[in-house]
């Protein structure tokens, strides 16, 4: 907060500008590709991302507890946090060529309320679908933005993890998600199976 604070002055006094590359303040920055992110693009936000704009709220949670807070659904009402609601429709991106959503059961929503972007701009989708009663629905609009979608499955535990933890604690859990790739790419996905039908369960598909 008080790095976005100070920037937001220097930008005040003229001293910064938006939509400059940041490689005009920090050159190396550039490497990697990036010499065209701007300022701008590097500005985070603290809001929720759905259909339309408006607000939302994030539940009350207890840091010194030992919980899943990255597994936390936000809701329309009740205690806790109210913070915007915004569309990536209404982000005015200029450019997006991946687009990926873990939203806890709001993917639908973000992809709804970024319809125009993705049409426009037709980026390669990695998209979290583990809400065996949303998944039709979400299937099928993915489908409607001419994708093909392909199943991704990512055990929790990896033996050869950076901290090199040898206790397995998650058990076979898996993330479930679907990589999405614009229709008109003709693309072949090695290794993954297709998405058949928006009726398919990940149950099936993971066996």
């Amino acid at each position: 907060i008080v790095m976005s604070i100070a920037a937001w002055i220097v930008i005040d006094r003229g001293l910064l500008d938006l939509d400059a590359p940041v490689a005009r303040y920090w050159p190396e920055f550039a490497q990697g590709g990036k010499a065209a992110v701007t300022v701008r693009d590097v500005f985070t936000h603290q809001a929720g991302v759905g259909a339309a704009i408006g607000s939302i709220t994030v539940p009350p949670v207890n840091p010194a507890s030992v919980d899943n807070f990255g597994g936390i659904s936000l809701q329309i009402s009740g205690p806790g946090d109210v913070v915007p609601l915004v569309t990536l429709d209404g982000l005015g991106l200029r450019r997006c060529d991946f687009l990926k959503a873990d939203v806890e059961g709001m993917e639908f929503d973000v992809l709804l309320g970024g319809e125009a972007l993705i049409r426009r701009f037709r980026p390669v989708m990695f998209i979290e679908n583990d809400r065996e009663d949303k998944s039709e629905e979400l299937l099928e609009f993915i489908a409607s933005l001419g994708y093909v979608a392909y199943w991704h499955f990512a055990r929790l535990f990896n033996p050869v993890n950076f901290a090199g933890e040898t206790e397995n604690v998650f058990g076979n859990i898996a993330s479930v998600n679907v990589l999405c790739i614009p229709a008109e790419a003709n693309s072949r996905i090695e290794g993954l199976r297709r998405v058949e039908s928006s009726r398919e369960s990940w149950r099936i598909a993971m066996k």
